[in-house]
């Protein structure tokens, strides 16, 4: 079983010493100590910090938006120290609640981090980048012309991850048909014709989606608290940016219902979630978050 018999204020030390432990550097929390004020790095590497920590019913949780998972102390324990949950949380209680324990089970050395061990997959087993699809960084006049009409920057687009497609079987953009390429993770591109004749073209998925992405703008989150606008797509999500000073974020579809951890995590981060979706019958019928 892994119920917990810990203190909300135990649990919160046990993540903030797995923090420290894995980055070296301490959680900025708030004065009320149920939020950080800063994004901080858990586990994975990345360029721009991505997780978060908040108290939630008395229960403390770190979560990371840029991979979509959420960490009680027990699994963060397991993922800092390289354990199962099970063995995670014998330690855990042999250290808290040593009283608990088999007077014949010692309390368990202090840990140091060590960094998790990676499978590398054989040769024959490795996923390529897809070479059937060029993109560019670099835009053609009538690629940007199409969302600086949106009042939408090219430097807007390279943060979020959007090339004008150069090539992908017989499919490249044109003056008449400008088509785009937004990267998602390491080798997945969602492709984007805005003037597709047939809506079924619109968007489509190239290469490797990563498991469990449906959301963008995660990751391009900032430190700020306030408002945030969830929309159901990301030219919604990319108009907010550039003519509001509020963040956001979009659903990959509008069948889309973002978990009940993700959304725990934004309501301790932010004041209000502003839902933002189209008056059609799935966007008015879509339950409420």
């Amino acid at each position: 079983m892994l119920d917990s018999t810990l203190t909300t204020a135990e649990q919160l030390q046990i993540l903030l010493d797995c923090i420290y432990a894995n980055t070296g550097k301490e959680a900025l929390l708030n004065g009320s100590q149920t939020k950080s004020t800063r994004n901080f790095h858990f586990i994975r590497s990345e360029r721009t910090p991505s997780c978060s920590l908040f108290v939630k019913n008395g229960t403390p949780f770190i979560h990371d938006f840029g991979a979509g998972i959420t960490y009680n102390y027990i699994s963060a324990y397991a993922a800092a120290y390289n354990l199962s949950n099970n063995e995670a949380f014998k330690e855990l209680m042999a250290r808290y609640r040593p009283d608990e324990q088999s007077p014949a089970r010692p309390q368990p050395p202090a840990r140091r981090y060590q960094p998790p061990v990676l499978e590398v997959p054989a040769p024959d087993e490795v996923e390529e980048e897809p070479t059937d699809i060029e993109v560019s960084t670099e835009l053609h006049p009538f690629e940007k012309a199409y969302f600086e009409n949106l009042g939408i920057s090219p430097a807007l687009l390279a943060q979020y991850h959007i090339y004008g497609l150069r090539a992908y079987k017989k499919l490249s953009s044109t003056e008449g048909n400008p088509v785009f390429a937004i990267r998602v993770g390491e080798s997945g591109y969602k492709i984007y014709q805005p003037k597709a004749r047939d809506k079924a073209f619109k968007w489509f998925f190239v290469g490797k989606k990563p498991e469990g992405f449906n959301i963008y703008g995660l990751e391009q989150l900032s430190d700020r608290s306030g408002d945030l606008f969830i929309t159901e797509g990301l030219k919604d999500t990319l108009s907010i940016l550039a003519h509001t000073p509020y963040e956001s974020i979009a659903l990959d579809n509008a069948a889309i219902r973002p978990s009940a951890e993700l959304i725990y995590a934004l309501k301790a981060r932010y004041q209000r979630l502003v839902l933002c979706f189209d008056l059609d019958d799935t966007g008015t019928q879509k339950p409420g978050l």
